[in-house]
């Protein structure tokens, strides 16, 4: 990719964005993969935070509601820390690093929206899911 932001390793925003990048990819898969992972394995053995929040809640629908409340976290604060690390450093945006910036929070939105994308159109979860427009039914 040509990225180079070693420089800005140690920000809190910069560290905000990897985090909630991160989470939301691992977040999205445990509530694509739940399903798959109780009937495999089976309940007591699911490692998952749909899981979790089910032993938490003690409902499965309040249980996924949570898991996607947590998901729309993750973007609220990776949108939120993408702002002000480029509004810190959009002084120049001509330089080398703002470039290089705008590229790591683009591939960083990506891959979230990527794997959103992959994980129901994949056969991988047996979804059998078209689209995410007007939301989506998964029976468990």
């Amino acid at each position: 990719m040509g990225i180079d932001l070693s420089e800005l390793r140690y920000d809190p925003d910069m560290q905000a964005i990897l985090y909630s990048a991160n989470l939301n990819i691992a977040i999205v898969n445990d509530i694509y993969s739940f399903k798959k992972e109780v009937s495999q394995l089976s309940f007591a053995y699911a490692n998952n935070l749909v899981k979790v929040y089910y032993l938490q809640f003690n409902n499965i629908q309040k249980a996924i509601e949570e898991a996607c409340a947590k998901v729309e976290q993750t973007i609220t604060e990776l949108d939120r820390a993408s702002d002000r690390i480029l509004l810190r450093y959009s002084i120049e945006t001509d330089t080398p690093l703002h470039k290089a910036l705008t590229k790591y929070i683009m591939y960083a939105k990506a891959m979230c929206h990527g794997h959103l994308v992959w994980g129901y159109k994949s056969q991988r979860y047996s979804l059998c899911v078209e689209s995410l427009e007007g939301g989506v039914d998964i029976i468990l």
